[in-house]
C-alpha cells in the first residue's frame, strides 16, 4: 500500500508548468454526501464505545470511505497537463480530449477510445434533467493488432466499427455522438504512471502510424 502511494505522489512531478484548463468540469457530489454521512453517523454511534480496537476500526473506515468519496478529477487533471492535449472537459468520471485532428475519451482508469479522422461528429442539447453517459455500440470487430511502445512493449488496440455517444467537448448540456472507424484502447491504473510527453508522443505517432495502415 505504502508502494503504490508513493508511485501516486510521483505523477505529481509530471505535471507541466503550462496548464491546459478544461472547458468545463461537471463532478457528482452524490457519493460524496453519502460517504460524510455515513462517517458521522459512524463516529456518533461509535462515541461511547472508544477503545483502542475502536479507534482503529474507524480509522479504517474513514480511510474507506475517503477512497469511495475521492473523485479522480485531480488524477485526471495531472494526466492531461503531462501530455500535449490541446483542449478537455472533465464530465462525471468522463473525459474528452482533443488533440490536433484527434478526438479521445478516457473514462478512467480503463477505457481509452481514440477516433479516427473520417469518423463523423455530431452534437445535440440533452433534454432538462437528462445526465450523459459513455455508450458504445459497436457494429463489427475490424481487426485486432498491437502498439510497439517502450512501455510497454506492447499494447492491445481493438479497430471497431460503430457509434460512441458521450460528452460534448465544449459543452456540459450537450451531448456527442461519433460515428465511423475507431480505436479501442484499455489501460489499466499501472499503465497511467507511464504518462509523460515523451510517451503520449510515442503513443500518438504509433496511433498515426496505424491510422495510415488502415
Amino acid at each position: 500500500m505504502k508502494k503504490l502511494f508513493s508511485k501516486i505522489k510521483k505523477i505529481k512531478y509530471i505535471e507541466t508548468k503550462h496548464e491546459v484548463k478544461p472547458n468545463y468540469v461537471c463532478r457528482s457530489r452524490f457519493l460524496y454526501i453519502i460517504g460524510i454521512t455515513i462517517l458521522i453517523l459512524s463516529i456518533l454511534t461509535l462515541l461511547p464505545f472508544l477503545d483502542t480496537t475502536i479507534l482503529a476500526i474507524t480509522s479504517s473506515l474513514i480511510f474507506i470511505i475517503q477512497l469511495i468519496t475521492a473523485e479522480d478529477y485531480s488524477f485526471v487533471k495531472i494526466l492531461i497537463n503531462s501530455m500535449n492535449i490541446d483542449e478537455w472537459a472533465y464530465n462525471n468520471g468522463v473525459t474528452v480530449m482533443r488533440y490536433r485532428d484527434i478526438m479521445m475519451i478516457l473514462k478512467s482508469p480503463t477505457l481509452y477510445l481514440c477516433p479516427l479522422r473520417n469518423c463523423s461528429i455530431s452534437e445535440q442539447i440533452l433534454p432538462v434533467g437528462q445526465k450523459v453517459k459513455l455508450r458504445i455500440l459497436t457494429y463489427a470487430n475490424l481487426m485486432t493488432t498491437y502498439l510497439n511502445l517502450s512501455k510497454p512493449k506492447k499494447l492491445k488496440v481493438e479497430v471497431l466499427s460503430g457509434v460512441i455517444e458521450g460528452p460534448s467537448i465544449k459543452d456540459c448540456s450537450s451531448i456527442m455522438f461519433i460515428s465511423g472507424i475507431f480505436l479501442k484502447v484499455r489501460f489499466g491504473f499501472k499503465l497511467m504512471f507511464y504518462f509523460n510527453k515523451e510517451w503520449f508522443n510515442e503513443f500518438i505517432g504509433s496511433i498515426n502510424d496505424l491510422i495510415m495502415k488502415l
